[in-house]
């Protein structure tokens, strides 16, 4: 008989029946983390940290930590030897919850309910890094198996953009993954389970205007600077900008993301939640003006948050902005991540719908999606080929009374079993 670890479906149903087998592991394990508390602001990620590290300890794994600020922490395992093959990525730092009293549930407890888990980081994403850490543990044991390296990365700061977290490390060389696999959720409802291959990019600017201050008794005498933004606002009042050439190698990514979309928000079809897909859409999220009610504003600000599509670029968002700003309007870029995507031809892109199929039984089409996730650092930076794969509805981000079903969790871990023994131990 081989000594080696079996890579047929035999082989792969083993690692699979370890998930089943060890589901009150899974299900502490992320409960422990919805009830370390991560929230960014301000992005103390030390608690998450520690569960993850206490876990992969007790499995015998050891993990580094990096940080570039205090209490910013970074964890990093890997498995194997030589070149980074395939890379396990999610992040431990969560939005704010926001007031209790507006929860079901206390939103740090992880309650569990009816076989859902629920609470802040549940589904974003800490459901995703729970399925992650348990593969890459039960993974170890067969370690000596592996053609390559197989990396664990649980990383902070992806709620405000990355900087301390996965651009950190891969900035510093830390990571130089091949193949990036990042635990967002990525269920839709009326789509079931999909693998996201691309996603779009973000152009966020402050626009300002300058007026002239005057006492409010006499505001003919001053410039309001409120009232100058107003046809900026007026302008932007349609979310949905203008459409893109989709690259040629993308089509397919943009095809499934419109049908998914449709069929997620179905009721809303009047709202065209699908033209997102191919659309520049701009979201005005922030106004702010003025000084008090008796001042004529000197100052007014609106933060824009223009999301671009594949095909789409930063100078090409700038111009559609500009357009409908009056003379005088100040345009400042806060931020821009450029849309990038993964051919839905590329090995780990299969391979993954292969592990999703024989887990979930469903078509698990590639796509991409109108957000943007820690996967265009990898895509960009290291030119690795990236997909988001994880357990929860995306829908349930951000929002009060976020939950996960303990299926899901389960179920996905399956999935990144299988999914390391084709890409590793094939």
């Amino acid at each position: 008989m081989p000594s080696r670890f079996s890579t047929s479906s035999s082989g792969r149903m083993e690692l699979q029946r370890t998930a089943d087998s060890s589901r009150g592991e899974v299900v502490k394990l992320l409960v422990d983390l919805v009830r370390a508390k991560s929230e960014n602001p301000p992005g103390d990620t030390s608690a998450p940290a520690a569960v993850a590290e206490e876990y992969l300890s007790s499995q015998g794994v050891s993990v580094r930590k990096y940080a570039l600020e205090d209490g910013c922490i970074n964890l990093v395992a890997s498995l194997g030897r030589g070149e980074e093959e395939l890379t396990f990525c999610g992040h431990i730092d969560t939005v704010p919850a926001g007031s209790p009293a507006k929860w079901s549930y206390p939103p740090l407890e992880g309650k569990m309910v009816g076989g859902r888990v629920y609470g802040r980081g549940s589904t974003d994403m800490k459901a995703g890094c729970a399925s992650l850490i348990f593969a890459f543990a039960k993974a170890a044991r067969h370690e000596k198996d592996f053609r390559g390296k197989l990396v664990l990365a649980l990383v902070a700061d992806e709620e405000s953009g990355g900087k301390k977290g996965v651009q950190y490390l891969i900035n510093q060389r830390i990571l130089r993954t091949k193949n990036l696999v990042l635990g967002e959720p990525t269920k839709h409802e009326g789509a079931g389970h999909v693998v996201v291959a691309g996603e779009k990019g973000v152009f966020w600017v402050r626009v300002t205007f300058d007026g002239i201050s005057r006492h409010g008794s006499l505001p003919m005498l001053g410039d309001n600077a409120i009232l100058k933004a107003a046809p900026a606002l007026e302008g932007l009042k349609s979310p949905i900008l203008d459409k893109v050439t989709t690259p040629h190698g993308a089509a397919s990514l943009v095809r499934e993301t419109r049908k998914v979309l449709k069929a997620e928000y179905a009721r809303e079809a009047s709202k065209r939640p699908h033209f997102a897909a191919d659309h520049y859409t701009v979201n005005v999220g922030r106004v702010e003006g003025g000084t008090k009610v008796n001042v004529v504003p000197d100052y007014c600000s609106i933060e824009l948050d223009v999301r671009v599509p594949l095909g789409g670029s930063k100078e090409e968002a700038e111009r559609i902005v500009r357009r409908s700003l009056p003379d005088g309007a100040k345009l400042e870029l806060i931020n821009y991540a450029e849309p990038a995507f993964t051919l839905p031809s590329a090995p780990l892109v299969k391979n993954i719908r292969e592990a999703a199929r024989s887990v979930f039984n469903e078509p698990s089409p590639a796509m991409c999606t109108p957000a943007t996730t820690d996967a265009h650092h990898f895509r960009v930076g290291l030119g690795s080929n990236a997909v988001a794969y994880g357990p929860g509805l995306e829908s349930m981000c951000h929002v009060l009374d976020e939950y996960v079903e303990v299926s899901e969790v389960i179920g996905t871990s399956k999935v990144y079993l299988d999914l390391l023994c084709r890409m590793l131990l094939g």
